[in-house]
């Protein structure tokens, strides 16, 4: 290929992918927000052998197991929706954290086991709608509160051909 057709190529891919950027007018619908907390069990061996050349070789497997259940809440709007346990949740800037469940201790005895591992994942989804209907992009977790105090507010919202991906929403003024 020429030079001037790969260039003229690239001109279009260029111009293809931002010519898909774009805002729209959206108002917030819906603040869903999700934790979930559990343990794991981290796991390595050190393989040590020898290959069909005669060379000795070093190689380390690692792996993990579930130590425990996993404890999750989703609050929508700032109030518990939903939780697949018993206990009582924390409520935590807008959204509701399970606390982190016990762990199965007796792994510690198994000659391959490290170490635990405690996870905290939190997720928030926020539903926009507009003319055109519902959509919906992810932000931080921390900025639950935020997003409820502005339900039903007008807020520019960023697309790539017309599929949402992220808002200055929690930069603007009510």
């Amino acid at each position: 290929m020429d030079n001037k057709i790969k260039s003229a190529l690239g001109i279009s891919a260029v111009f293809l992918i931002w010519f898909g950027f774009g805002e729209s007018k959206a108002d917030i619908a819906k603040c869903e927000s999700t934790v979930t907390k559990y343990v794991t069990a981290e796991f390595s061996e050190l393989v040590i052998g020898i290959d069909l050349e005669g060379k000795t070789y070093t190689e380390l497997d690692s792996w993990s197991d579930d130590a425990s259940l996993r404890y999750t809440t989703v609050s929508v709007n700032g109030y518990l929706e939903s939780s697949n346990y018993d206990f009582n949740e924390v409520e935590r800037n807008g959204y509701f954290e399970p606390p982190m469940p016990k762990h199965d201790t007796s792994v510690k005895e198994e000659s391959n086991f490290d170490s635990f591992r405690y996870h905290n994942k939190g997720s928030l989804k926020i539903y926009t709608y507009n003319d055109d209907g519902y959509d919906n992009f992810s932000d931080p977790i921390n900025l639950t509160s935020k997003c409820v105090s502005k339900l039903q507010t007008e807020i520019t919202v960023k697309e790539w051909y017309s599929i949402s991906y992220s808002s200055e929403w929690n930069q603007q003024d009510v």
